[in-house]
């Protein structure tokens, strides 16, 4: 999957929802929606909450079976409020049970994260969990970008014909490496789990 065409949204003050949409809408065609405060997929079949980051960007693309959007500080600028972001995979067949969502969620994240950032991330740690009665998999993982450390938290959920990934790639220090854990404070918690637990599904199923 490609992200050459990138639409990216600034503002030049710390972010408001409210002007966040009214720049956005006014100024730049993107391929999702924009409505409340939430990011729609431009099928409408899924949305998420804009994340409150200061200088807020946004990038969305995808096609066929997988769909993303990015958020961030600036053009591309993940440093140093971090980058969230979600990725819908749209699953060739149908998950039947949390046993084999699970068994999935393992195998699938090895490839996910070697396709990404130059493959420099390991995961430190994972757990299993419910994230509104839904099966998750959330790995923490350390690497690099740009040449930066970093961790990253994903959240794998299950909407058993599609594995949506709530990612967040956050800066971390030498000194915060040895902390490294789910339950770990080296990033926002409590900003990454309102952002994994504002995915909603729209209609059925």
């Amino acid at each position: 999957m490609t992200r050459a065409e990138k639409i990216l949204v600034m503002l030049r003050y710390p972010v408001s929802v409210l002007l966040f949409l009214l720049f956005v809408t006014g100024c730049v065609a993107i391929q999702g929606r924009l409505e409340d405060g939430r990011y729609h997929t431009p099928d409408g079949s899924f949305s998420v909450a804009i994340p409150n980051i200061p200088r807020l960007g946004l990038e969305d693309g995808g096609s066929g079976a997988r769909r993303f959007v990015d958020f961030f500080s600036g053009p591309g600028y993940w440093y140093p409020h971090g980058q969230y972001s979600v990725e819908w995979i749209h699953l060739e067949k149908t998950v039947t049970s949390p046993r084999a969502f699970l068994a999935m969620a393992e195998e699938f994240v090895k490839p996910y994260l070697a396709q990404n950032y130059g493959g420099s991330f390991r995961i430190m740690s994972s757990t299993r969990s419910m994230v509104s009665g839904r099966p998750a998999w959330r790995f923490v993982a350390l690497g690099s970008v740009e040449a930066r450390p970093a961790v990253w938290v994903g959240t794998l959920l299950d909407f058993h014909d599609t594995l949506v990934a709530v990612n967040l790639i956050y800066p971390v220090d030498t000194a915060q490496l040895q902390q490294l854990s789910p339950s770990s404070n080296v990033y926002p918690q409590a900003a990454y789990q309102a952002f994994v637990n504002s995915i909603q599904r729209h209609g059925t199923p």
